[in-house]
């Protein structure tokens, strides 16, 4: 062997035993230490809020409640003769906190950019297998175990891995709200985890119940988000349901639903919920109003859903002044449009979408661009279509103004639109939307509307030449109401819950705008000013059908029809008055039919609601609409006289105090008095049924309440007691009591049938209390038969 040789073997033998230092340092040394609990970063959900979620969204930065649990397993790998340690597997459990539910599901799964899962789960638990997704063992290892979903339903458990690691007194079922559990889950081979994101779908619901509205391809109708804003109590507004127009809401989710414009909304910060309604608004291009006859909130849709000449219009006949009229002028005008949108089919990166007037743009010779956010917008079908409906208004020259005029169109509404008509500037058949209401001070008589030109409409907008101004002001007298209803509020009608306040409903004389209403007892010096109001709808019954009844009256085109759960809100409510309460009744009616006679036609009753029973009114009784315009006392009044003058007015002449008369009502306290019961049972059966003979019978019914704050059908189970009310209990064949029990606490009682025969069988309950008792007695009507 030569030098040469020998020199050879020695640095290979060097190089050979320096790598193996370095193998088993790397190997074997510092750098394969176990990591703790103290050496990942997790950022842990203190002090941030409950995100929300509504329709698709990829959620990347979950809360994480609570992580914990670690164990470790060894990496071993062989160097040399030897296995060594090369790192470390990492498994933990984690509480990952998502959105507010119910109804979440989990549809993917990400850790870091890496889709890990995808399927769907509601609730319960799945598995993920994907070991090798960071690269395997000899890289950053992967994601495998158990996870449980929990989709924020109300009815949820904890979960009880949590109570194993952390203590059942530590944990919570975390009711209303959705979270992910990883249990002894393998995260990885290394203290920096790869955080999860979650695709999590979630529809908010319709108030109406129509279903199949809720959701618009992957993506949730915003009608039913604005409602869920409006009235959620945990992150929306908590606005009683009875103070929106949920008709109004189910109109607009319709249109929506045909047009396919669903959008998705991800909330993972703090937002003022009106800030949301209004960004929700822009995408649909809607509206949100408080309607001044209801005082409802409604929502509504700027569309070209209007025949132009059906719609109100407002010329030289209503109009004190124009001011502020402006035309649009082409300079102002942009060419294109740019709609910035979260693109679902990209993995949720943002996209952009456009539209181009191309005819203005070589008109003006070059390209006036404006790009707008609208993060809600996940499909590029919805962003195209946004950018498109810009489109029109934005490169479209419009004229705005602003019109004074008498109160004929006092219940015109923001978005509504209107045609205008003006020959001092040459304007006929202008379509305008009104962009503000503005309703004046009564002793005006005048209302104020901000308009800008409806752009659907500029095709039938005509200039005509100038004509000699001839137009003078018109002039009408006010004169006294004629017909009004000045009764007792129910509950469910009052306006701040306290009881004893008067409600009041007037019929229209003639021209006139409103009323001042106007209350006191008998003997106190001066009046109290209740407020005012427009005019209510009344009639009287010239037919009574199988139905419903046949109704004469003024302004009948003003009533609509409406749902059982409309009713229920006080909706479509209507009250015929008598001099003896017992013949007085509330009842509420679902479909009018316009008569060629001019009359209208009530069906789909539901009598003898509230306090009342039905009862066979004869022809000429007169029916009063309280829905339509009513105004309630500022005070409230005990038994006795109450004193009310109904000053009316128009647009230049009102009524006095001095010179209106004083109308006088009995007052008998009725909202201190018990409710007749509903939904009597003769041993199980309804009234109008057969009932075999016994011994015994069984009577039971359910509980009214005059306190309730809504309105309850007979045949509605719920069972309503009310504290020191008691129930007198009789059995009557012939016209003779056959049987009686007096003072019945409670809804049920067994009497004896000894008496009973075949035949006719009538159960009387009144109810009793120290005030008095109900104003009805509730009868139901059986045949006894052997």
């Amino acid at each position: 062997m030569g030098w040469g040789q020998i020199i050879y073997y020695a640095v290979v033998l060097i190089i050979s035993l320096v790598s193996a230092y370095m193998l088993m340092k790397k190997v074997g040394g510092e750098a394969a230490r176990a990591g703790t609990l103290e050496d990942f970063n997790i950022a842990t959900a203190q002090d941030r809020p409950i995100q929300y979620i509504g329709g698709t969204v990829k959620l990347t930065a979950p809360n994480i409640l609570w992580y914990g649990a670690l164990r470790t397993i060894p990496i071993r790998k062989k160097a040399g003769k030897k296995k060594q340690t090369v790192g470390y597997k990492y498994y933990l459990g984690v509480q990952a906190g998502l959105c507010y539910g119910p109804g979440v599901v989990l549809k993917k799964l990400w850790f870091g950019k890496d889709l890990a899962w995808s399927g769907e789960v509601s609730s319960g638990s799945f598995s993920v297998d994907k070991q090798q997704l960071f690269g395997g063992e000899d890289r950053g290892g992967g994601v495998a175990g158990t996870i449980t979903f929990y989709s924020g339903d109300r009815t949820q458990n904890e979960d009880h891995y949590l109570n194993s690691k952390v203590g059942e007194d530590k944990t919570s079922a975390l009711r209303g709200l959705s979270y992910l559990v990883f249990k002894d889950f393998y995260f990885g081979n290394s203290t920096s985890l790869n955080s999860p994101a979650m695709e999590l779908q979630r529809f908010p619901k319709s108030p109406a119940g129509n279903t199949a509205w809720e959701r618009i391809g992957d993506d949730a109708n915003p009608a039913y988000l604005v409602y869920e804003f409006l009235t959620n109590r945990m992150f929306g507004s908590s606005i009683p349901a009875a103070l929106i127009d949920v008709d109004a809401i189910e109109a607009c989710a319709q249109q929506l639903h045909a047009e396919g414009l669903g959008l998705s909304i991800l909330l993972d910060g703090q937002k003022q919920v009106g800030d949301i309604i209004s960004d929700i608004l822009k995408h649909i291009d809607g509206n949100k109003i408080t309607d001044a006859t209801t005082g409802q909130l409604r929502i509504s849709l700027v569309r070209p859903d209007y025949e132009i000449d059906s719609l109100p219009v407002i010329d030289e006949s209503i109009i004190k002044s124009v001011s502020d009229f402006k035309r649009g002028s082409v300079t102002s005008a942009v060419s294109e449009i740019r709609v910035k949108y979260k693109s679902r089919s990209a993995d949720y990166e943002e996209r952009i979408a456009q539209a181009q007037n191309l005819g203005l743009r070589v008109h003006k010779g070059l390209v006036d661009s404006s790009q707008q956010d609208f993060p809600y917008a996940t499909t590029a079908t919805v962003a195209q279509g946004i950018a498109a409906r810009l489109m029109i208004p934005l490169s479209s020259p419009l004229t705005n103004c602003n019109v004074e005029c008498n109160r004929k169109l006092h219940r015109v509404q923001v978005g509504d639109p209107i045609v205008l008509n003006w020959s001092p500037l040459d304007v006929a058949r202008m379509v305008m939307r009104v962009t503000s209401v503005d309703l004046g001070t009564l002793d005006k008589g005048t209302i104020k509307l901000s308009l800008i030109q409806d752009v659907f409409g500029t095709t039938e907008t005509i200039y005509t030449p100038p004509a000699n101004d001839n137009w003078e002001r018109p002039s009408s007298a006010a004169h006294p109401v004629e017909n009004y209803l000045l009764t007792e509020c129910p509950a469910v009608l009052e306006d701040d819950g306290q009881a004893g306040h008067l409600i009041c409903v007037a019929e229209r004389p003639d021209n006139e705008l409103g009323y001042r209403l106007l209350t006191k007892v008998p003997g106190e010096e001066e009046f109290s000013w209740d407020g005012t109001t427009g005019f209510g709808v009344s009639g009287v019954i010239v037919a009574k059908t199988a139905g419903g009844f046949e109704i004469a009256g003024k302004d009948l085109d003003l009533l609509g029809n409406a749902t059982t759960g409309q009713i229920l809100r006080g909706e479509n409510i209507a009250y015929i008055d008598n001099p003896d309460p017992a013949m007085t009744e509330w009842f509420g009616y679902r479909t009018v039919t316009q008569l060629e006679n001019g009359n209208v036609l009530i069906s789909g009753l539901e009598r003898g609601l509230i306090d009342t029973v039905p009862y066979d009114h004869a022809a000429g009784a007169r029916v009063w609409f309280v829905d339509q315009a009513p105004i309630t006392t500022a005070l409230s009044y005990p038994a006795g006289y109450v004193d009310a003058k109904l000053l009316t007015y128009t647009n230049n002449d009102a009524l006095t105090e001095d010179t209106s008369a004083t109308h006088t009502v009995n007052v008998i306290g009725r909202y201190k008095l018990p409710v007749r019961p509903a939904g009597v049972m003769l041993n199980g059966w309804y009234s109008g049924n057969n009932v075999s003979k016994t011994s015994t019978y069984r009577i039971r019914w359910c509980r009214r309440s005059s306190d309730y704050r809504g309105i309850l059908l007979d045949t509605d189970p719920l069972d309503v007691p009310e504290e020191g009310v008691t129930y007198n209990v009789r059995l009557k064949q012939g016209g003779v009591t056959k049987a009686v029990s007096y003072g019945v606490d409670g809804n049920e009682i067994d009497m004896s049938g000894s008496l009973i025969v075949k035949g006719e069988l009538l159960v009387e309950i009144e109810a009793v209390a120290d005030a008095g008792n109900s104003i009805v007695t509730r009868v139901a009507k059986y045949n006894i038969t052997a």
